[in-house]
Formats: structure tokens, C-alpha cells, sequence
């Protein structure tokens, strides 16, 4: 998934993509709503956001039709009642906002009225509250309340979504998600997801090149949980720090 994830680098590409959307869909869902491993699920969503900043408003109809408003819910809902602030988690919501502002520009009359009646903005709000009175540093939470308040607005006021939508540039909305996520690097493993804002402090599995760590106890620990099976290249090389 992160593969493809860097795969979508450029709309031409993403548009490729598209052409086979049903065909990818139930793997990119399968994705979202497994529960061993967060990072996958946060990939997932990070594609999904990519196919729908290029894809538009049939793409999100695609999306929405096979559930993905109930999914957020459900991942919000998830970190809200647990209680959970680290980088990871709010990451997770960001993730979470970033869909639910792009659904309520680039989805049709009905898929706003849909979103106003489904708990999904009662729960990130919810979630955003318990955030701001929680003690934890909170990498990202500055561009999540940015999201949630945007998509209320283009959600009370359909003049709001009418000009986002006609004012709509894929190009440039993928090279300012790119930007952010240059900005946003988490250790990879889901135990951790610790937060650095300079990518070169982060170490890299010496086989893959791809899995980050903050240190090599979280390297060690996700080899020994999952990465030893995802790597892509010979184990003997994997400490290769």
C-alpha cells in the first residue's frame, strides 16, 4: 500500500488509476477496515484521498456508495471513546478530516445531506474537544480543526461548496497534500507513530528502505510483529541501519 500510496506522485498517473476504481476499490477498503495494523489503514485512506482530489465528484460517489463515510466514523469514533491523543491517533482523525472536507466539496447535494445526518461531525467535533483539553503535543492538530471547520461551513452554506467545486484544481490540491506530507513523518511502527518534522532524523530498515523508525527498539519490535513478513528484501539485511 505505501508502494502504491508513492505510486500517485501526479494526476496523470492517479488517472490512470482511476480507470480500474472498481476493480482497486474492495482492496483499498479491505485496507481501511482491517484492524491489525493502523499504518495500513492510515495508507488506505491517504489512496483514497488521492483518487478523490483527481477523481472528483464520481469518484466520491464511488467512495461514499460503498461506505467510506461510515468508516471514518467508525476510526474517529474509535480514537474518541479510547481517549487517545498521540501522534498516531490524531494523525488517524487528520486523515479523517482531510476525506470528510473533500467529500463535502466535491460530493453531490445528496451526499452533503447525507453527511449533515450522519453522527460522523457530532463524533470529529466531539473529538477535536477532548483534544484541546488533553495535555498531549499535538503534531497535526492545527490542519484537522482547519478541515473539520471548512467542511462545516461548505456543509451549512451550499454557495460555499458551489464555488470550492467550481474552483477546484486537482494539480494543486495534490502538490499541497504532498507538501503536508512532507511536513507530517511518523515512526513507523504502530505502537509508536512518534512524530518528527525533520524526516532525516528518522532511521530507515536498512532492507526495504521504506519502514522509519524513531529508534531501533521500534525497528526491532515491528520486525518482530509484522515488518519481518512485509519486507521486501532479504532479512539478513534488515538492520542495516
Amino acid at each position: 500500500m505505501r508502494l502504491f500510496l508513492e505510486m500517485m506522485c501526479n494526476v496523470a498517473v492517479i488517472k490512470r488509476i482511476l480507470v480500474n476504481k472498481s476493480k482497486i476499490l474492495p482492496t483499498i477498503f479491505k485496507a481501511i477496515r482491517q484492524l491489525d495494523e493502523e499504518l495500513l489503514t492510515v495508507l488506505a485512506l491517504e489512496v483514497t484521498h488521492k483518487c478523490l482530489l483527481v477523481g472528483k465528484t464520481e469518484t466520491t460517489e464511488l467512495f461514499v456508495k460503498y461506505g467510506l463515510l461510515k468508516d471514518i466514523y467508525k476510526r474517529v469514533k474509535n480514537k474518541h471513546e479510547a481517549n487517545l491523543f498521540s501522534y498516531g491517533a490524531i494523525h488517524m482523525v487528520l486523515c479523517c478530516s482531510k476525506l470528510l472536507l473533500t467529500i463535502s466539496i466535491l460530493g453531490t447535494e445528496s451526499i452533503r445531506s447525507q453527511i449533515k445526518r450522519s453522527p460522523v461531525l457530532r463524533i470529529m467535533g466531539d473529538y477535536i474537544e477532548k483534544m484541546a483539553a488533553s495535555k498531549a503535543e499535538k503534531g497535526g492538530a492545527l490542519f484537522l480543526v482547519e478541515n473539520f471547520t471548512h467542511a462545516k461551513t461548505i456543509l451549512a452554506f451550499d454557495k460555499e461548496a458551489e464555488s470550492a467545486l467550481q474552483n477546484w484544481k486537482p494539480k494543486e490540491k495534490l502538490q499541497k497534500e504532498q507538501e503536508q506530507d512532507q511536513i507530517y513523518a511518523f515512526c513507523s511502527f504502530p505502537g509508536c507513530r512518534k512524530l518528527y518534522e525533520e524526516s532525516l532524523k528518522f532511521r530507515y530498515c536498512g532492507a526495504c528502505r521504506l519502514a522509519r523508525y524513531c529508534s531501533e527498539e521500534c525497528q526491532k519490535e515491528h520486525w518482530k510483529k509484522c515488518h519481518k513478513d512485509a519486507c521486501l528484501r532479504d532479512p539478513v539485511d534488515a538492520y542495516g541501519w
